[in-house]
C-alpha cells in the first residue's frame, strides 16, 4: 500500500484526524489536507473508490499527467562548450538569447561585458 493510499485509508476508513494521520505517516498535517483536497476534487470521496485503484492509477488521478516540463530544458552541452571558451562568464550565458527559449523567473542585472575581467588599479 502506498503512502497516499495509507493516508486516504486512515482518513476515510478509520476516521482519524489530520494530526493523527500526519503523525502516523510521518508527514505534515498540510500534506494530509492537500491529499484529501485533491482526492475530493477528482471524486474519490470513499475508501472503496480508493481501494479499487492501484498505486499508478491513484497517482494519475490525483496528480494528473503533468510530468512534461512546462518550459524547454537548457542545452547543457552547448552551455559547457560556450563556457569553456576564454572570457565567457556564466552570467553572459544566463542572459544570452541563445539559451534556446529558456526563460528565467528573475531577470539578472545588465552588465557591461567590455569591462569584465579588467581590474581598476586605483
Amino acid at each position: 500500500m502506498s503512502e497516499t493510499q495509507e493516508i486516504l485509508r486512515q482518513k476515510r476508513l478509520l476516521g482519524r484526524s489530520h494530526r493523527e494521520v500526519a503523525r502516523s505517516s510521518s508527514v505534515s498535517a498540510g500534506v494530509v489536507g492537500s491529499m484529501l483536497a485533491r482526492a475530493a476534487k477528482v471524486g474519490l470521496t470513499t475508501w472503496g473508490e480508493v481501494e479499487m485503484l492501484d498505486d499508478a492509477e491513484l497517482d494519475e488521478h490525483l496528480h494528473g499527467r503533468t510530468l512534461e516540463p512546462t518550459r524547454p530544458l537548457p542545452d547543457c552541452a552547448w552551455i559547457h562548450a560556450e563556457r569553456s571558451k576564454p572570457g565567457v562568464p556564466l552570467q553572459l550565458l544566463w542572459n544570452s538569447p541563445c539559451t534556446r527559449g529558456w526563460t528565467h523567473q528573475r531577470s539578472a542585472p545588465q552588465v557591461d561585458w567590455r569591462h569584465v575581467g579588467t581590474h581598476n588599479q586605483g
